[in-house]
């Protein structure tokens, strides 16, 4: 009979300690405050931390192409752009002008035509050096971040409109039809922009100041 008692006593703690942690059906239960218990709060956290390293796990997919010549060249911090895999100073010499489209008598659209030419020159509608406030030379991935989130330097947009700013504009889609022996970026343009959608859904995390840059 003592064997009967102690094991119906067990089981009544159980169900006690059940009900205290969470409920006896195995649910999550508030403090009846209306405030979730600590162990809702930790799958929480848990989940938000989860999502938070997917985000930036993208992030560094999305930063490999925009530090890739394709997209880096015509992003300098200064008033020349880039050119080749080396991002050599641009031959011939050029400067970015009042515009971003060319010095007076050497404008970009002299030599770059809506499409890549045969005789190497590359080309594309609109052919321009970025904005210097959209310069990314020398940034580390957290102020890359930070400035694609600023719509004071991307241009003025949202991140759903850069989405479709990269989806469809054509010196964005040039990088991946670049003509020539010229290098593609590392990810097909379905990846990066994919990469990029999932960056957002992560809550657009921004790396650690620490995070590496390139240098012009």
């Amino acid at each position: 009979m003592q064997w009967l008692i102690a094991a119906v006593g067990s089981w009544a703690a159980v169900v006690a300690a059940s009900v205290a942690f969470g409920g006896g059906d195995g649910s999550t239960k508030n403090d009846g405050k209306g405030s979730p218990s600590p162990s809702a709060n930790v799958v929480r956290a848990a989940s938000s931390a989860s999502a938070e390293q997917e985000g930036l796990r993208a992030f560094t997919d999305v930063a490999s192409v925009l530090r890739h010549p394709r997209c880096l060249n015509c992003h300098p911090a200064g008033d020349v752009p880039r050119q080749t895999d080396a991002r050599l100073p641009h031959f011939p010499p050029v400067t970015r002008g009042v515009d971003d489209r060319g010095a007076a008598g050497m404008r970009c659209t002299t030599c770059h035509q809506v499409e890549n030419q045969l005789n190497g020159v590359p080309g594309a509608p609109g052919w321009s050096v970025a904005p210097r406030t959209m310069a990314w030379e020398a940034l580390n991935d957290h102020d890359l971040a930070e400035q694609l989130k600023d719509p004071q330097r991307n241009g003025g947009r949202t991140l759903a409109q850069i989405v479709d700013h990269l989806n469809h504009e054509r010196l964005v889609l040039w990088a991946w039809q670049p003509g020539g022996h010229r290098a593609t970026p590392p990810l097909t343009h379905d990846q990066f922009v994919k990469r990029f959608e999932d960056w957002i859904a992560a809550g657009a995390p921004s790396p650690a100041p620490e995070a590496k840059g390139i240098t012009p």
